[in-house]
């Protein structure tokens, strides 16, 4: 028996075939790494899920990301976990309560989230009409 570590993982051999092969076990290793990489953003601005999302703007409309992976639909208030950035689109993880196996991934506008820092939403406050002092 042959035991084979890579990056906290370890695979069984007996004979020739692995329990693990190193390719999934690499596989793990960067699902972890992209996990630990992700950037929290909260939505600021909800998005339905359309594939051509007129009402967000033309930069966003013309930036439409090629590819078959669907759009999710947000509301405002929601949290995501972003692991790819395009210029005017973002790919994440709904962040769902109570957690989900599969929570609901997908594109949506970089226009309608704003990044989470220490917990707080990075989103500037709303301006108040400040009083001339005479």
């Amino acid at each position: 028996m042959f035991l084979v570590e890579m990056v906290g993982i370890s695979a069984v051999t007996t004979g020739d075939d692995f329990c693990l092969s190193l390719s999934q076990a690499e596989q793990k290793y960067q699902k972890e790494e992209k996990r630990t990489r992700a950037v929290k953003y909260t939505i600021v601005e909800s998005y339905g899920g359309a594939l051509l999302p007129v009402s967000k703007g033309c930069r966003v409309l013309c930036g439409i990301p090629y590819s078959d992976e669907p759009r999710i639909r947000l509301e405002t208030g929601d949290e995501v976990r972003v692991t790819r950035w395009k210029r005017h689109w973002m790919y994440g993880e709904q962040v769902t309560q109570p957690p989900m196996t599969v929570p609901p991934r997908g594109w949506f506008p970089r226009r309608c989230a704003v990044e989470l820092i220490n917990g707080d939403c990075d989103f500037p406050p709303p301006r108040v009409a400040k009083k001339k002092q005479n």
